[in-house]
């Protein structure tokens, strides 16, 4: 996704001489970018997590102890 995103097409998912697909020439985000998302992901499921920690302390289904 994040290849279409920066606004790159189709036609430029192989590069010539590259042994790797989806790496064009400044294709990527920075460390700054990566931390940025790494956090969000983080501060979006800790709720979702909590939540599902909390199910499993109350509900004592024998397939809770998999998940």
């Amino acid at each position: 996704a994040l290849f279409f995103i920066m606004g790159y097409s189709t036609s430029q998912i192989v590069t010539p001489g590259s042994g790797f697909w989806f790496a064009p020439p400044n294709f990527g985000i920075g460390l700054a970018g990566v931390y940025l998302v790494w956090f969000s992901v983080v501060a979006v499921m800790y709720w979702p997590c909590k939540w599902f920690s909390a199910y499993k302390k109350t509900h004592k289904q024998w397939w809770l102890s998999y998940v």
